[in-house]
C-alpha cells in the first residue's frame, strides 16, 4: 500500500479531456499494488479507464517518491469463463482471477470461523 499524490492525481484528472471521474473518489488518498505478490519491477493500481476502450490509466510506483502515471493497455488475455484479465498488457506472473489479496483471504477465513462476530447466523 502506498499513499497516492492526490494533488497529482487531481492535475491529471483535470487535464483529461474527458474528466468524468469523480475527485472524491480518490479523496482516501491510498492505492495497493493490484499484481500477483513476489513480482519484480514496479507495483501498480488501476486509476480510471483510459480515452480508447482498450486502455486506462494507470499508478506505478517502485518506493515512498519514485512514481509515474501511464496510459497502459488491457491485456488481451481471456479466462476460459470468458472474464478479461484486468491487468495491463504484458504485466508480471499472473493474470488477475489468479492473484490472491490476502487481507481478504484473512477476512473471508476469519468470517466463515466466526459468523456470530459479524453479525451472521452461525451456521453460512
Amino acid at each position: 500500500m502506498r499513499r497516492l499524490p492526490v494533488r497529482d492525481v487531481l492535475t491529471l484528472l483535470q487535464s483529461a479531456p474527458d474528466a468524468t471521474y469523480d475527485h472524491a473518489e480518490f479523496a482516501d488518498g491510498y492505492v495497493c499494488c493490484e499484481l500477483a505478490e513476489g513480482h519484480t519491477g514496479e507495483h501498480a493500481d488501476f486509476l480510471w479507464d483510459g480515452g480508447e476502450v482498450d486502455e486506462a490509466q494507470w499508478f506505478l510506483w517502485n518506493g515512498e517518491e519514485e512514481f509515474r502515471f501511464a496510459v497502459l493497455k488491457w491485456c488481451s488475455v481471456t479466462h476460459e469463463n470468458g472474464d478479461g484479465c484486468g491487468l495491463f498488457d504484458a504485466h508480471a506472473l499472473v493474470h488477475a482471477w489468479d492473484v490472491t489479496d490476502p487481507t481478504a483471504d484473512a477476512l473471508l477465513e476469519d468470517l466463515i470461523a466466526n459468523p456470530e462476530k459479524w453479525g451472521l447466523p452461525k451456521e453460512l
